[in-house]
């Protein structure tokens, strides 16, 4: 009796076949607005929507992550956030005088040691469009400790303004990557994009990560000039924890 070899074939689970084949335009059509708009939404598209917000502080050296360690210190003073574009200007109250505005809260919910984040969000909705003009202003009756992961270090007291746009936005508007990064959410207004950073006074250079590794700059990663929605080069985005 011979042996008879039997070809192996390869049989593809059929919800698995649906799911690759749903996402492969999405995932060129990704590939494609990249190449050709540079991840931006064109002009000729509508972009204004209602959208949540989210933002952290354009903190000098602060990639990531920062926790001011006086949470009343710092909300003694006042932080606004400005829209602008042509028929709207709009200037949100986050906090003052040590109440955050209702709608807004910390970003994340527990700090290592009550401190508090340097970043706010809103689950109420704004007005936003790919061209506005963004204006963070903070003042701060006092020096602001605070600590990241590689260091500590102090904000100044004073009144600090940057200007900026965009990082990202999502929905209300015609791009494909909206369906892959946020199918189902609300639409959202991510701001990370400013022009110039505020001073951190460097007190220690260890934090809660500890010492920074001599290799931690030397990534791919750390050489990324990000743009924002408008194409601008953010200059708070040359940073490092």
């Amino acid at each position: 009796m011979s042996d008879i070899t039997h070809p192996t074939t390869s049989i593809e689970h059929p919800r698995r076949r649906f799911i690759s084949r749903a996402l492969m335009p999405l995932l060129m059509a990704w590939i494609l607005w990249n190449s050709v708009f540079d991840g931006r939404t064109p002009a000729f598209l509508p972009t204004t929507a209602e959208r949540t917000l989210y933002f952290k502080l354009p903190l000098e050296g602060v990639r990531f992550h920062w926790e001011f360690l006086e949470p009343s210190a710092f909300l003694a003073g006042e932080l606004t956030l400005r829209i602008i574009n042509t028929n709207r200007d709009d200037t949100l109250v986050i906090f003052h005088d040590g109440k955050i505005s209702d709608g807004w809260q910390m970003i994340g919910t527990n700090t290592r040691d009550s401190s508090f984040y340097f970043g706010f969000s809103t689950g109420r909705r704004y007005v936003t469009a790919a061209d506005d003009s963004l204006i963070i202003t903070l003042r701060a009756p006092k020096d602001l400790r605070g600590h990241g992961v590689y260091k500590e270090g102090t904000l100044p007291a004073g009144t600090w303004q940057s200007q900026g746009t965009y990082s990202s936005i999502y929905g209300g508007r015609w791009n494909p990557l909206d369906f892959l990064v946020r199918a189902g959410d609300p639409p959202m207004a991510f701001m990370e994009c400013w022009d110039t950073v505020w001073p951190i006074r460097v007190t220690k250079k260890t934090g809660w990560g500890g010492l920074k590794p001599a290799n931690e700059d030397s990534g791919v990663f750390s050489r990324i000039k990000t743009q924002g929605v408008d194409g601008r080069v953010c200059g708070s985005s040359n940073q490092t924890d």
